[in-house]
């Protein structure tokens, strides 16, 4: 049987904006990790009224987030391709867990992670 998907305001499924996804693999995507927080941060679906809504926690700031574990500033302006396995997925935790409202977060191998600590 099939489950109604509960609907954001924006009309899009609401788990999809619920799971991120961390690869273990080197970035295929184009351009700087800060380019890449500034396009999410334009997708309706991330828009404040989209989330705003009381059962999703507010954000935190990525770059702040990323700094608190030792990175680098410097990394958010670097092409993904030139950035190490783990500065890659360093930064790749910082937005998923910054851009907030997500309950799952899926790391693919985080060997090249080392050790990263989350506040309590």
């Amino acid at each position: 049987m099939l489950i109604k998907a509960k609907l954001t305001i924006k009309g899009i499924p609401k788990y999809r904006t619920l799971v991120q996804y961390i690869p273990q693999r080197p970035s295929l995507l184009p351009g700087t990790p800060l380019d890449f927080l500034t396009t999410l941060h334009s997708f309706s679906s991330r828009s404040s009224s989209a989330s705003s809504s009381s059962d999703c926690p507010s954000p935190l700031d990525p770059v702040e987030l990323a700094l608190e574990w030792g990175v680098d500033r410097r990394l958010w302006m670097r092409e993904w391709g030139t950035l190490s396995g783990g500065e890659g997925q360093r930064l790749a935790l910082a937005i998923a867990l910054g851009i907030g409202g997500a309950e799952v977060v899926l790391l693919d191998g985080e060997s090249a992670l080392g050790q990263v600590r989350v506040g309590d």
